[in-house]
C-alpha cells in the first residue's frame, strides 16, 4: 500500500512538473520578441537606443541608435528620429538597453531569492513566477514608477487597497511580494492561463478578458497578433515575452 502511495505521489509531482515546464515552453510565435528581449537584457546597454515598430505584433529594430547622456539632447534626437519614421507613416518606439541593470538586479534576485520562492511555495504557484520581478523592478525593492507603483512587483497603492494590503508597506520586499501574487492568483483563477495572468499583470485583468471576448481565443500569441485594443500597446504586447526572455537567461546559467 505504501509502495504504491509513494508511486501515485511521484506519478503525480512528474505530471505537475511536466504541466509546468510545458506552461512555460517558448511558443514560435513569440520567438523574436523573445530573442529581442533577451538582447536588451544581456547585450544592449543605456547607450543603445532600439527603435521598433509600435504598432508590430512582431518585434523587429528599424535602427539602431547611439542614446547621448545629455537629456536635452536624447530629447532632440528621439524627436527627431520618431517624425523621420513618422513622416513614412510608422509609428516608432524607442526601447533602450539594460544590460547593467538587469545585471544588478541578478544579484539582488539571489539575495531575495529564497524569500520569493517561499512565498510563491506558499500559495501554491508555478515557481517561474517568482522571477517576475526581473521585468517589473529589476529585483529593486525600492523601486518607483513614474505612475506611482511600488516595490518588487511594482504594485500600484490602489490595487493594494483593492487586494487589502496597506499601500504603505509596499517597500518592504515580503509585504510587497504577498500583494503581487495576490493578483496573480486572482489573475489566473480568472483566466485559466498562466501566459494570460502574466499578460494581465500588465494590462489588466478586465483589458484581458476583453481581449479574449474580442478575439474569440484564449490563446496567447492569437491575443497578441490580433487583438487592437487601444491601450494594448508595446509593453502588453511584449510583457510575457520579456518574462520568458528572463527565464531563458536565468536557465542558462544556472540560477534557476
Amino acid at each position: 500500500m505504501i509502495k504504491v502511495l509513494l508511486l501515485l505521489l511521484t506519478t503525480l509531482a512528474s505530471t505537475a512538473l511536466a504541466e509546468t515546464e510545458s506552461t512555460f515552453d517558448e511558443p514560435s510565435c513569440l520567438a523574436s520578441n523573445i530573442q529581442f528581449w533577451y538582447d536588451i537584457y544581456t547585450k544592449y546597454d543605456q547607450s543603445d537606443g532600439l527603435i521598433i515598430d509600435a504598432n508590430s505584433p512582431e518585434v523587429h529594430i528599424l535602427e539602431h541608435i547611439s542614446l547621448p547622456s545629455n537629456p536635452k539632447k536624447l530629447k532632440l534626437l528621439v524627436l527627431r528620429t520618431k517624425a523621420n519614421f513618422s513622416q513614412v507613416g510608422i509609428k516608432v518606439r524607442l526601447i533602450r538597453g539594460i544590460k547593467s541593470r538587469f545585471e544588478a538586479g541578478v544579484k539582488n534576485y539571489l539575495r531575495l531569492k529564497p524569500l520569493i520562492e517561499e512565498e510563491v511555495f506558499n500559495q501554491g504557484l508555478p515557481k517561474e513566477i517568482s522571477l517576475l520581478p526581473h521585468v517589473e523592478s529589476s529585483f529593486n525593492p525600492k523601486a518607483r514608477s513614474k505612475v506611482g507603483a511600488k516595490g518588487l512587483w511594482q504594485v500600484m497603492p490602489s490595487t493594494a487597497r483593492m487586494y487589502g494590503f496597506n499601500p504603505k508597506k509596499l517597500m518592504d520586499p515580503t509585504y510587497n511580494t504577498k500583494a503581487g501574487l495576490a493578483v496573480l492568483s486572482d489573475n489566473f483563477n480568472e483566466l485559466g492561463s498562466w501566459p494570460l495572468a502574466l499578460t494581465a499583470y500588465n494590462h489588466g485583468l478586465q483589458g484581458v478578458k476583453r481581449a479574449v471576448k474580442e478575439v474569440g481565443s484564449l490563446d496567447t500569441c492569437k491575443i497578441i497578433s490580433e487583438y487592437k485594443g487601444s491601450r494594448f500597446g508595446t509593453s502588453s504586447r511584449n510583457f510575457y515575452a520579456s518574462f520568458l526572455a528572463v527565464l531563458r537567461i536565468l536557465k542558462e546559467r544556472d540560477l534557476f
